[in-house]
C-alpha cells in the first residue's frame, strides 16, 4: 500500500464505520495484538479489552482535518479532529499504524476531548495535535526498547 493520506485515512474509517462497530469482527482484524489505547478520559485499554466487547458506540463520526507523518516505511502517525454527530462533541485523535506481516495494524491510539470546538480554529487543533505526537513519540520510545527501562549513567 502506497503511503499516502487518502490511504490511512481509508484505514480509520474502518474503526470508525458505524456497520464495522456493530461487530467487533472487523475491529479487531485491524488491531495489532499490541494494541494499547489511551481513551479520552485517561483510562488505558489493549487489544484483550477490546476481545471481551461484542460492540462499540455506533454513533456516526465526521472526520475533520485528517492528516498523517510517515515515520518510516513501516509506521505511519495519524490525526485528526472526529466530530460525533449525534452527541455534537469533538476529539482530537492520534493513531500509530505499524505494519505487521504485510499488514497495517493499529497498536496505538489516543483521544483527547476538546470542551470548545466552536473556539478551535486548525491552527489550535494542530497544537493539539502536537502534544498527541509528544505522547505517542514516548509511547514509541518505549514501545521500541527491547531491555528493561533504566535510567541511563552519564559519562563523566
Amino acid at each position: 500500500m502506497e503511503l499516502t493520506k487518502e490511504n490511512f485515512q481509508k484505514l480509520d474509517e474502518i474503526h470508525l464505520s458505524t456497520n464495522n462497530r456493530q461487530s467487533m469482527a472487523e475491529i479487531l482484524a485491524i488491531l495489532s495484538k499490541s494494541y494499547i489505547e489511551i481513551t479520552q478520559s485517561g483510562l488505558v485499554t489493549n487489544y484483550e479489552y477490546y476481545k471481551s466487547l461484542t460492540s462499540l458506540s455506533t454513533n456516526p463520526l465526521e472526520i475533520i482535518h485528517y492528516n498523517i507523518k510517515i515515520i518510516d516505511q513501516t509506521k505511519v502517525l495519524s490525526y485528526y479532529k472526529l466530530k460525533d454527530i449525534v452527541k455534537n462533541t469533538y476529539t482530537m485523535r492520534s493513531n500509530l499504524w505499524v505494519l505487521e506481516d504485510s499488514n497495517w495494524k493499529l497498536a496505538f491510539h489516543q483521544g483527547t476531548k476538546i470542551v470548545a470546538p466552536w473556539n478551535i480554529s486548525k491552527q489550535e487543533s494542530n497544537k493539539t495535535l502536537n502534544s498527541c505526537f509528544v505522547s505517542f513519540c514516548y509511547f514509541l520510545y518505549f514501545r521500541t526498547r527491547s531491555s528493561a527501562i533504566t535510567p541511563e549513567k552519564s559519562n563523566p
